[in-house]
């Protein structure tokens, strides 16, 4: 009975996206995978041979180390803009409880205020946004 695996095709390492280098880097950097490539076939040896080579360029390192920075600053800016958006449906949501409850447009722009401690500007915006419209 033969064994069919589901390998991919062997794709050069110049041709690899930044992530497949990134995660390949992340493979074989591995205590593991590096173990397991002194111990099994030619085809893994040859590749962590080729990997070792390749890290040892300078010029890919560099190219490596601006990919990296590159994701870094995307996590970085996508984390501010979470926090923006949480912070934007934290007012949401107090703005129309205070609503809910009854308090004036004037003293829920003064709750918001004291609370989240923001300006009278951005208060004011917030509450033109969010106020419940009288029908």
């Amino acid at each position: 009975m033969s064994r069919q695996h589901n390998i991919a095709p062997i794709v050069p390492l110049k041709e690899l996206n930044l992530t497949n280098r990134f995660l390949f880097d992340v493979v074989m950097e591995d205590p593991q995978t590096q173990q397991d490539a002194k111990a099994q076939s030619d085809r893994i040896r040859r590749i962590h041979e080729r990997v070792c080579r390749v890290r040892s360029s300078e010029k890919i390192g560099v190219k490596y180390m601006q990919a990296w920075e590159e994701r870094y600053y995307d996590m970085q800016d996508a984390k501010a803009e979470g926090i923006t958006e949480g912070r934007s449906e934290v007012i949401r949501a107090l703005i129309e409880m205070c609503a809910e409850i009854g308090l004036s447009r004037k003293d829920t722009e003064d709750k918001i205020k004291e609370k989240l401690q923001i300006e009278d500007a951005a208060a004011l915006d917030y509450l033109d946004l969010y106020w419940p419209k009288q029908p």
